[in-house]
């Protein structure tokens, strides 16, 4: 791709997003006499205006659920930019709670908020663009397929609000595309984008974890990309003809393995099993070297001292980044816990169902039988109802259907994989609930396989274009849908509601009562 077409592609979906945007928020600008009130964005996201306030005041962040972190420290800097243009009085939380005027100071952090998110949406399109072309070096599809991604219910949603989904799926995007340009690399010293690559996937999973569950799948969706290369980051007898590298390899598995055992099953400290992070620990290391195994058996050369290196620079990676996260950032210690280690013990906090507080190894069948049912729903929803979704599921098994003899083996594996990933993760959501936002994990699962598929086909440019135009119109009814409700307030709840403090008491603790108290109070 030239650099002149990406100026001008990239240029149409920032025009494009611009448009979608300013037609589902009709009163978003700087004047302040139509500046969009704090109370026409959805109830839960003062968390995150009220995290960012927090986190600029030095204090703990509070609420690790998701556990959010980036949105805390993209979101802080924001403020800082806009104070410094003077468009904010303040960027802390005891520079808000002395304003002049709650409202007014809340709308205006509010939509510096929405201005974060904005960048970050359709930055996160630009890089899915990317990473389009370079799985299929078709710039006509990669930009379609961006558009077509604009339109879908997760996008549409989670650019929308300002929680924490958006910010993950840009972290894995870059992720991905640091990955492509690894097993695309020629050079040693290009094992830096390995590196990048592994930075970016903890970020993702740092800022909001269920982004793991289609992590597999985004980097299934590379295999038809790989190709040989003979490279040998590291001999290990350089450094000593004793120096073994299986030898130096299976003391890292004894540590990893006994570090986990020891922490999850032998030395407990959390106030339930934890049973199933130890299944889940163990798994994710097995699955992760034999994931590198495979890669460099097919597509190294064998050279499988390079599995002893990747294992060296993940765990230095995830060690080094950690601590300069805390040191730098003033990052959580608790949100390694939840992002990683305590995985499954802290995710069945927030599930429903016969599975809420089965932690043992006795609960396996519970979460198989449960995972079983949601697989028959979600099945039997996308196929057989009306959806942006479910139009997605059959354009991919009619093309699949269509070309399958003529899609060559990996491909047509791979586009088959990521087909069942969508519905493996959404099995895998309903163990909460289907939200509208959750669809940013599972909807792209849809959308990637048809960069291999598109090419397959015969048609015109317009033929094409015009499939994609007529997917993208089947979510018009969600986009009327958004529009209307950020037009619409919930303050009149508020000012009917003599416990409405209680909300705020709970979610924004430091926020002293007769402040809350002001709430909606330009609306009376």
């Amino acid at each position: 791709m030239s650099l002149k077409n990406n100026y001008v592609i990239n240029f149409s979906l920032v025009i494009l997003f611009t448009l979608v945007t300013l037609y589902l928020n009709p009163n978003f600008d700087f004047s302040l006499n139509s500046l969009k009130h704090w109370s026409t964005y959805h109830r839960d996201d003062i968390v995150f205006v009220y995290g960012t306030l927090i986190y600029n005041e030095g204090y703990d962040q509070h609420h690790l659920d998701h556990p959010s972190l980036f949105t805390f420290i993209f979101t802080s800097i924001t403020y800082k930019i806009f104070y410094l243009i003077g468009f904010l009085d303040h960027y802390t939380l005891s520079g808000f709670i002395k304003s002049e005027d709650i409202n007014v100071s809340l709308s205006k952090l509010f939509f510096v908020s929405k201005v974060t998110i904005l960048f970050f949406s359709i930055s996160t399109v630009i890089i899915l663009n990317r990473i389009l072309f370079l799985l299929s070096i078709n710039q006509f599809n990669s930009f379609l397929l961006s558009c077509l991604f604009i339109f879908s219910t997760g996008f549409i949603s989670a650019s929308n609000r300002l929680e924490s989904g958006l910010i993950s799926l840009f972290l894995i995007f870059l992720s991905i595309y640091f990955f492509l340009k690894f097993i695309n690399s020629k050079k040693k010293i290009e094992i830096i984008f390995f590196i990048i690559g592994f930075i970016f996937l903890f970020s993702s999973m740092m800022q909001k974890k269920i982004i793991y569950f289609n992590i597999p799948f985004l980097l299934l969706s590379l295999v038809p990309t790989m190709k040989i290369k003979n490279i040998n980051y590291f001999d290990y007898k350089s450094i000593s003809q004793f120096l073994n590298y299986k030898i130096l390899l299976f003391f890292i598995y004894l540590i990893v393995i006994s570090l986990i055992s020891y922490k999850t099953v032998i030395n407990n400290t959390f106030f339930l099993s934890r049973d199933l992070d130890f299944i889940f620990l163990i798994l994710n290391y097995v699955g992760l070297n034999a994931s590198l195994f495979f890669y460099i058996k097919y597509f190294e050369n064998a050279n499988y001292q390079n599995l002893l290196t990747y294992n060296i620079l993940i765990g230095s990676t995830y060690l080094i980044y950690k601590y300069f996260l805390i040191y730098f950032f003033s990052a959580s210690i608790a949100i390694w816990s939840i992002s990683f280690t305590n995985f499954i013990g802290h995710l069945n906090m927030f599930v429903s169902g016969e599975v809420k507080d089965e932690l043992s190894f006795d609960s396996l069948n519970l979460y198989l039988f449960s995972f079983i049912k949601h697989i028959q729903f979600v099945l039997n929803k996308y196929f057989f109802n009306f959806s942006y979704q479910s139009i997605l599921v059959w354009v991919n098994l009619i093309l699949l259907s269509y070309n399958f003899n003529k899609i060559e083996l990996i491909k047509r594996n791979t586009i088959i994989l990521l087909f069942f990933g969508f519905f493996i993760v959404q099995s895998i959501i309903l163990f909460r609930y289907e939200q509208d936002t959750y669809f940013l994990n599972s909807e792209i699962l849809l959308i990637i396989p048809l960069i291999y598929l598109l090419n397959y086909l015969k048609f015109n440019k317009i033929m094409i274009f015009s499939l994609i135009f007529l997917i993208s119109l089947s979510n018009l009814g969600l986009i009327k849908s958004k529009k209307y409700d950020n037009s619409k307030g919930y303050c009149k709840s508020i000012l009917k509601n003599k416990n409405f403090t209680d909300y705020y008491e709970y979610w924004t603790k430091h926020l002293p009562k007769n402040v809350v108290l002001k709430f909606c109070k330009d609306r009376i």
